[in-house]
């Protein structure tokens, strides 16, 4: 019959493995004897699991004590911080987010989070701009990458733009610090704007930001002079140069504030005509019965004007009085006693006679005389001699000075003492 061993009971299980444990502290260490003891000595002073927890969580320096501290009352429930506590402010690693010495400006220091080896305090190796650079971006580029660095809020980024100038902005407007052009200015009109019908067929023009090609007839010819007439005859019949009508695109009118119109060399009689271009066109009006007096009119031609005048010669002309090229003639065969001198008596006396009640007289130039005899206006004179040799005031050489013939136009050089046929000249 075998024998059954009771098992012990929970409560003597615990007593017994206290009591072992009470004989293992009281046995002595095998490592060595301990120290004596006695008063704590200087410098074993250590921080409170509080001074390690408020390091951790924000940093607060911990002053340890020189000497161990005796706490002054027995550990009370929430009056220090637990291991648990402390754990929880530890630093928490984080392969994907946190920084490696890469991210970090070269020389700073930081707590590497990462598991693969850089773990802990770590220096910083970024090469980046420590402070940072300006940036101009490109000519025309809104938006532009900003280079790596640390920016402290002093640097600048620039978008240029080539066409950011005067000339592209409106006058009285800045873009930027550049003001706009002067000649850059709003075209809009509202109120009487411009159609095709207003401009010049064939030119073109902006309406309001729009091109228009003109569809008006242009009724205003090119420039044209009606030249002012002089050293006209007293209640003389005159016809003024004649213009020739171009640039209108349709048929003008033609009028004259004096005279009759002449078309095409033909006196229409009346005061205006119908002309083209192409057409010529003149004024042809009888002078003033006074010397001196002009008469002035105005043609017109479309829409363009010119004023012109038509002013007699100072004088009525006596019988064989010649006006032409701005000077009037006295006849060859009487203006000196005899009908001709030598020609110190001639000058002396062109130059010293009040004639048809007018000082200012002088002999002609030999290129004058000649121009008279060239333009035809002897051909009906009975009171010149034609033939004769007729002084000038052209020197030739010492002594002897130009004479002219008349009917032929021959100059020759003739002595001064010498008798020839004189004519003096008035200016107009």
């Amino acid at each position: 019959m075998s024998s059954v061993i009771p098992s012990p009971s929970p409560h003597k299980m615990r007593t017994a493995l206290a009591t072992l444990a009470l004989i293992a502290v009281a046995l002595p260490s095998a490592a060595g004897p301990l120290d004596a003891t006695g008063t704590p000595a200087a410098g074993s002073g250590m921080p409170t699991t509080t001074d390690i927890y408020n390091r951790l969580q924000s940093g607060t320096a911990i002053a340890v004590p020189g000497t161990f501290r005796e706490p002054a009352a027995g550990p009370l429930a929430g009056t220090g911080k637990t291991l648990a506590d402390i754990a929880s402010q530890l630093p928490v690693p984080d392969n994907a987010n946190g920084a490696a010495a890469g991210d970090v400006a070269n020389g700073k220091t930081f707590w590497g989070l990462r598991t693969d080896g850089t773990w802990g305090p770590r220096t910083g190796s970024q090469s980046a701009p420590a402070n940072g650079a300006n940036v101009v971006g490109s000519n025309g580029v809104l938006t532009f990458p900003i280079p790596d660095g640390i920016y402290a809020g002093s640097k600048t980024a620039t978008a240029t733009d080539s066409n950011l100038a005067a000339g592209n902005i409106k006058s009285g407007v800045t873009i930027f610090g550049i003001a706009g052009a002067s000649t850059v200015v709003d075209t809009s009109e509202t109120v009487a704007p411009a159609t095709a019908a207003d401009i010049r067929s064939g030119r073109k023009a902006f309406v309001n930001g729009v091109l228009v090609v003109g569809t008006a007839a242009n009724t205003t010819p090119d420039a044209f002079d009606i030249t002012d007439m002089v050293g006209q005859g007293l209640n003389t019949p005159v016809t003024t140069n004649a213009v020739t009508v171009a640039g209108v695109d349709v048929t003008v009118a033609a009028l004259t504030t004096v005279g009759t119109l002449v078309k095409n060399g033909t006196d229409t009689g009346s005061s205006s005509a119908p002309v083209a271009n192409g057409d010529t066109v003149a004024v042809r009006l009888t002078t003033s019965s006074s010397p001196l007096t002009a008469i002035t009119g105005t043609v017109g031609i479309g829409t363009r004007m010119d004023n012109f005048s038509v002013t007699t010669l100072p004088f009525a002309l006596p019988d064989g009085y010649v006006s032409q090229g701005g000077l009037i003639w006295t006849p060859n065969i009487s203006t000196v006693p005899g009908g001709f001198a030598d020609w110190n008596t001639a000058a002396t006396y062109c130059a010293t006679q009040t004639i048809n009640g007018k000082t200012g007289w002088r002999l002609p130039t030999a290129p004058e005389l000649v121009s008279l005899r060239n333009s035809g206006a002897l051909a009906t004179q009975t009171l010149w001699l034609r033939g004769g040799l007729t002084w000038s005031s052209t020197l030739q050489a010492p002594g002897y000075h130009q004479i002219v013939v008349l009917d032929s136009g021959f100059v020759d050089g003739q002595s001064d003492s010498s008798p020839f046929w004189v004519t003096c000249v008035y200016p107009i």
